[in-house]
């Protein structure tokens, strides 16, 4: 669990081109705990359709101040971004209350049907 957080001691960010028009941002940083020196690198999660899009982000992401989270007992686990994914969430326990629904009303017009 990621439950440690400190200030990077480096955060060099990258484009990486996926496809003609999908790009991202990763980053390469190093952050030390215990007196050791440790590096990592992270992915952000959002997508850009052109060069541009991503170098205007990257930008903002120079200027702005980013904590690592790591794992105190194994810091090599570490990452950038700590987000709880809410929307997949929701979407997830939507989902299964589509199947649920779906077998009630299976039985249902079983029952009813004999």
């Amino acid at each position: 669990r990621l439950t440690q957080h400190t200030n990077p001691l480096t955060i060099q960010w990258s484009i990486n081109k996926l496809a003609e028009d999908d790009f991202i941002l990763q980053a390469h940083y190093e952050f030390t705990w215990d007196g050791k020196v440790f590096s990592g690198q992270a992915r952000t999660n959002e997508h850009y359709l052109n060069a541009w899009a991503t170098r205007e982000v990257l930008d903002r992401f120079n200027q702005s101040p980013f904590q690592v989270w790591f794992n105190p007992s194994n810091p090599q686990q570490s990452t950038l971004f700590k987000h709880f994914h809410i929307k997949q969430s929701i979407y997830a326990v939507i989902l299964w209350l589509l199947f649920f629904y779906f077998i009630w009303l299976g039985k249902s017009v079983n029952r009813y049907a004999n």
